[in-house]
């Protein structure tokens, strides 16, 4: 069969995969993520050698268009209102749980056994959150309170928050082992100021523009078009995209007059290309090397798991009752490319930790997607 021929029927499939998964989703009250990745590993397993690792290529472009948009929806949820009445608790959910995570992570790993730079490197990835799979569950449950609110704001701020902590780790990291530790704060201050100077460009150049339309135009293609010149400015200049799309979306939602039909567009996009990030996913997954590092990958699992509930319980200022703050860690659970990205970069300062890192984290990452949205979804329903 033709290759062009092969890969539009087969992207057709994976879009015609939600005629099968949404009412699934709907009787057995599931979240369509955990259904679409576990759809993609079976496609991935039944194909075999015949995709020749072309999902792999796939998801990486599919990924960063989908967390773009993401990031930017993210970013418009964070309007006045919502930070005057949601900053503060956010924030100091954010803090509880990246910290308690890190720490919870790190000591219990090297109890265990690990050399104290792994489990550290460790730590930092178990803090990073999927707002991808979040993002979805909370819109497939159509739920809206101060649970869900909240949720979307720690995502928002999550990835600022484990860039923070994962290059202070590895300047800390370089320190103990005498090598240049510049390198990682520098990196930090440019990814972050520079992600925020970006966004913010952006944002004002889109708001510019929607303030020019009249009720005949539609600028719906050149907001996509500044979308995505933000995320590719972003890989260009080595700042987080996902930063400068949740700033971007968070200068237009408070600065644009007319926004509403604007974002409408928007989430219309963002629908199919969640399918293929989730399909995608799934069917890139390769575990070979697990079964060499299974013990480390159950540590790593169990102690990220119960960091994520402790430390969410011990929050302040969350305003939440015992069944959502009992819930609150679990529902943070979904975790994807943030994490493997860190620990991509993490095994170039420690090429000794790099099979270790890359086995534990590729794998761990597919069971969260896994089981996280399941969270997810048990977190939101049991907060009404």
């Amino acid at each position: 069969m033709d290759k062009q021929a092969g890969w539009l029927m087969l992207i057709g499939g994976f879009f015609l995969i939600t005629l099968l998964i949404s009412p699934l989703a709907r009787r057995f009250n599931i979240p369509r993520a955990s259904l679409f990745i576990l759809s993609g590993m079976l496609v991935g397993q039944l194909a075999g050698d015949s995709l020749n690792g072309h999902t792999t290529l796939w998801f990486d472009s599919i990924s960063s268009v989908t967390l773009l948009i993401v990031g930017y929806l993210l970013g418009t949820k964070l309007t006045l209102d919502y930070l005057q009445q949601y900053a503060r608790s956010v924030t100091l959910i954010t803090l509880s749980v990246t910290l308690g995570t890190f720490f919870i992570v790190t000591l219990g790993l090297y109890w265990l056994g690990l050399p104290f730079s792994m489990a550290a490197i460790f730590a930092v990835l178990a803090a990073a959150t999927d707002p991808a799979a979040t993002y979805d569950v909370i819109r497939q449950t159509g739920i809206d309170n101060r649970f869900t609110r909240l949720l979307q704001g720690i995502v928002a701020l999550d990835d600022a928050a484990g860039l923070i902590l994962f290059s202070l780790v590895m300047a800390g990291l370089s320190l103990m082992g005498q090598n240049d530790t510049g390198s990682p704060l520098l990196t930090l201050l440019w990814e972050l100021g520079g992600a925020v100077t970006l966004g913010a460009v952006m944002g004002l150049v889109l708001v510019y523009l929607l303030g020019m339309k009249d009720d005949r135009d539609n600028v719906f293609v050149e907001s996509l078009g500044l979308i995505f010149l933000c995320g590719g400015l972003a890989f260009y200049l080595h700042v987080s995209f996902l930063m400068s799309a949740m700033v971007m979306g968070m200068v237009v939602v408070n600065r644009a007059r007319e926004s509403q039909e604007h974002l409408h567009d928007i989430e219309f996009v963002e629908q199919p290309l969640l399918v293929l990030f989730f399909i995608l996913a799934g069917a890139s997954a390769t575990l070979d090397q697990v079964w060499l590092v299974v013990d480390i990958l159950l540590a790593y699992v169990l102690l990220r798991i119960a960091s994520r509930v402790i430390a969410a319980w011990i929050a302040p200022n969350t305003e939440l009752s015992h069944v959502q703050r009992s819930w609150l860690g679990l529902s943070l659970l979904p975790q994807a490319g943030v994490a493997l990205g860190m620990a991509l970069l993490a095994s170039q300062y420690f090429p000794e930790h790099q099979d270790v890192l890359i086995t534990v984290t590729v794998a761990a990452t597919i069971l969260f997607e896994l089981i996280g949205p399941l969270f997810t979804y048990q977190g939101i329903k049991r907060s009404q």
